[in-house]
């Protein structure tokens, strides 16, 4: 049986179970979505559970318009690189924010106001997970079940990937034959990427193949070759479909995922 072990991105804030509780019902979740795309392989799969490291306060309806400066400064980075004229990105004195996602919304063809909540709070938990006391925690949270499961597929999702990047290069006793991350914000130079401890790594040190998959309307996972900052032996391109090019079980039933983990088995 292959053993594989995920990490989630964000939006999976499980405030009404334990930690135990939630890597659990999400092992269920994803196992279920990878039996979509690899059916023919028995796998035991296992996510590390993170999102109570990094939890943020939020008020109710919270979005993009509701940043901090440093948040509005790093939507504007973010824009820059899905590749908005300078002047949208810099915007009007007065509104700069809804300048910005009405062109991300314009952009993807997605609605405004899905746009705005998910900005928002992406916007939140990344620099939680950078700049708050969680980062550690997250760290050693997945460091504790690679070292207990001892997998050959590893699957970062979202900021999972960034979580994944930085445990992997940490615990350089920690190996996988595979690292498979999908919609990735690795690459995301100002929001992301600079911000990598290690920085000036393009590989952790013991992985032994490293596959990327991106959704072509996935503005997290900009740009989608993770601006070949990485070392990473293949890039794949899906199509996830609108309203759903971000969503994990969507990622994991995807064709390039069930081949990658069919090599391995």
């Amino acid at each position: 049986m292959l053993r594989v072990v995920g990490v989630h991105g964000i939006f999976n804030r499980d405030a009404g179970r334990t930690p135990r509780e939630a890597a659990a019902r999400l092992s269920t979740a994803w196992a279920r979505a990878l039996a979509g795309s690899a059916e023919a392989v028995p796998m035991d799969v296992r996510v590390a559970y993170y999102a109570d490291c990094v939890a943020v306060e939020t008020p109710q309806g919270a979005t993009a318009g509701h940043l901090p400066p440093s948040g509005q400064r790093a939507l504007a980075d973010w824009a820059l690189a899905m590749g908005a004229p300078r002047e949208v990105a810099e915007g009007l004195a007065t509104v700069p924010v809804r300048q910005i996602v009405s062109w991300i919304s314009r952009r993807y063809g997605l609605g405004y106001e899905a746009v705005d909540r998910f900005v928002g709070r992406f916007l939140r938990e990344v620099p939680a997970y950078f700049d708050g006391p969680g980062r550690e925690p997250a760290q050693e949270r997945l460091a504790s079940l690679l070292a207990e499961h001892r997998p050959r597929v590893l699957i970062a999702h979202s900021l999972g990937s960034v979580v994944a990047f930085e445990t992997l290069c940490r615990h350089p006793e920690l190996s996988v034959d595979l690292l498979l991350t999908l919609g990735s914000p690795l690459g995301l130079t100002d929001v992301v990427f600079h911000k990598i401890e290690p920085p000036a790594v393009r590989r952790p040190p013991a992985v032994s193949h490293w596959s990327n998959v991106a959704d072509i309307g996935d503005f997290v996972a900009v740009p989608p070759r993770l601006g070949d900052l990485f070392d990473v032996d293949d890039h794949h391109q899906v199509n996830l479909g609108l309203f759903e090019f971000h969503r994990a079980a969507r990622y994991l039933a995807a064709p390039p995922v069930g081949a990658e983990i069919a090599r391995r088995a």
